[in-house]
């Protein structure tokens, strides 16, 4: 098996581990047909390779807890490939069922409070797993994804990679900066004022906002699948996190 990687946030350097990538399920853990039972460390996926964007220039701290983010199921417009932003665009029938496959993943992960962003393709996604485990979402305007402007409806492509870069400003569209560093404080706000373990329900460039947090290279999450963030005792001065997709 591949052996995985762990990378920190508090500095450029990526190591490769000696534990493996695929480590013992809880006996709790049960999944649909289509989910392989052993969580999938991505750590390595996302090593630290260099970041389109600068370092946040105040770099918000996550509590040393472990956490847990889902990006919405799917949507129409996420299979044409066009920018959503804020446009309220529901679930389509793949992304009710990644709904319901996280639903039953989540089941024994321990997941005690679900925050989400309020559009509805993040909504119904959190009210399915939080229906499954019996947690009641709790709407949080500040997860929502970043606006396009007039960009919205757009087929992503070149333009978008260079709005992620910071390389272009879109009218009526957030500063791809900006918004990164005010989403990755806004989870830090949550993780910190709550001890128990969350799960995060929101959007692609949200999570990105993490991505440059921890100093990872910038890669589209997957829609509908769990992503375990664990604190790694390995890391230099304790500010690693591994991260594993459920």
């Amino acid at each position: 098996m591949p052996t995985s990687w762990i990378a920190w946030a508090n500095g450029p350097t990526a190591r490769k581990s000696s534990t493996r990538s695929w480590s013992k399920t809880p006996a709790s853990f049960t999944t649909s047909p289509n989910r392989s039972r052993s969580p999938i460390c991505l750590s390595g996926i996302w090593r630290d390779i260099g970041s389109p964007l600068p370092r946040f220039p105040e770099r918000p701290m996550l509590p040393q807890r472990k956490f847990f983010y889902l990006r919405h199921g799917e949507t129409d417009w996420n299979l044409r490939g066009m920018a959503q932003g804020r446009k309220d665009i529901p679930l389509n029938e793949t992304g009710r069922r990644q709904a319901r496959d996280a639903a039953v993943s989540a089941v024994g992960l321990g997941i005690e409070r679900i925050v989400t962003s309020p559009l509805s393709r993040a909504a119904e996604t959190a009210m399915t797993v939080g229906a499954a485990i019996g947690v009641e979402p709790v709407e949080d305007p500040e997860l929502m994804e970043s606006s396009f402007g007039e960009r919205e409806g757009d087929v992503t492509g070149e333009w978008y990679r260079d709005w992620l870069a910071g390389r272009i400003e879109i009218p009526g569209a957030d500063n791809c900066a900006e918004f990164l560093q005010r989403r990755a404080e806004r989870i830090a706000s949550i993780l910190a004022t709550d001890e128990r373990p969350t799960l995060i329900v929101a959007h692609g460039v949200v999570y990105r906002g993490l991505q440059q947090l921890f100093g990872w290279e910038h890669t589209t999450v997957q829609n509908g699948v769990i992503l375990e963030h664990v604190p790694d005792a390995q890391a230099e001065n304790g500010a690693g996190w591994r991260v594993f997709m459920r």
